[in-house]
């Protein structure tokens, strides 16, 4: 029988093999070898993940914003270029398995996505004749997304094969244990904030429409974050988030009514110390605020 660790490179560098199916006997290998790091990453992999804090870079796709006509179909929704780089990003929070289910499926090369409630209605305020919006992403991305994580396992398996970490059967020594501990293992991508930030100390309230991006990408990603908040204030959040994205897509937005929303979304994510999303979208919506022209 050859060992867990050959079998995994071999399976690495068949197609055939499921990437779900891989990742399996990846985590049998790493729990043995006593690899929390990696561990944990497969463990993401297979049950999907929940925080866009822990999403691997690999996992951050872009897609094409639609609309349905009803006589024509899909059809191609051309906008702003600050608007269709926040809503046409697509996270993949989707376990490996069902990220094949969704390809194994796909018969036309796209995948279509629901929006979320307020997004397509930020979306549809601006069109003339408001028709549904979807973000289209294709099949080929979530390939890729697949493909990235078969090659992490393949890295990962070549690594441990030059340490002398090969196992007989589904068995590893002692020594190929110590051995697996020496490696630096890196295979969480994800992005990582900047934490510095800088107020703005002026009293007047200018809105600069031209560096509005950053500050509609953090409404978004805000909005999509909803269920990481307490119950208690997730509804206040949407409805400020709402607001800003109406303003910044408004022929004539409001600086006052911007900066009061984001005043109270401040004041939410600071009272929320220690959580994950705080400690992440908090220095982006100062600094996305800041360059506004908002305190």
């Amino acid at each position: 029988m050859s060992g867990l660790i050959l079998e995994i490179q071999h399976g690495a560098l068949d197609k055939s093999t499921a990437v779900s199916d891989l990742l399996r006997k990846a985590l049998a290998a790493s729990k043995k070898l006593d690899i929390d790091e990696v561990v944990a990453w497969i463990e993401k992999e297979l049950d999907g993940y929940k925080l866009l804090a822990d999403l691997p870079d690999y996992r951050k796709l872009r897609g094409r914003i639609h609309v349905f006509n009803p006589y024509q179909g899909y059809q191609l929704l051309h906008m702003p270029k600050k608007w269709a780089d926040t809503v046409e990003k697509f996270n993949v929070f989707d376990s490996v398995a069902r990220l094949e289910s969704v390809v194994a499926g796909n018969s036309d090369g796209t995948v279509t996505y629901s929006l979320d409630a307020a997004v397509a209605n930020a979306i549809m305020k601006g069109m003339e004749v408001p028709l549904t919006p979807s973000l289209h992403v294709p099949v080929g991305s979530l390939v890729g997304v697949l493909d990235k994580v078969r090659n992490h396992i393949l890295t990962w398996a070549l690594d441990l094969e030059k340490k002398g970490v090969k196992g007989d059967g589904l068995s590893f020594t002692p020594t190929e244990v110590q051995a697996a501990s020496q490696i630096s293992y890196v295979t969480n991508i994800g992005a990582m904030h900047n934490s510095q930030f800088q107020q703005n100390s002026s009293g007047t309230q200018t809105y600069n429409s031209d560096k509005s991006a950053p500050l509609l990408d953090v409404m978004v990603e805000l909005i999509q974050r909803l269920t990481e908040l307490p119950e208690l204030v997730r509804e206040e959040v949407r409805a400020d988030a709402e607001t800003v994205i109406a303003q910044v897509n408004s022929p004539k937005p409001k600086a006052s009514i911007m900066s009061e929303a984001v005043k109270s979304l401040r004041a939410v994510l600071e009272n929320a110390a220690g959580g994950v999303l705080s400690s992440d979208m908090l220095p982006r919506l100062v600094k996305a605020a800041s360059d506004c022209g908002f305190n």
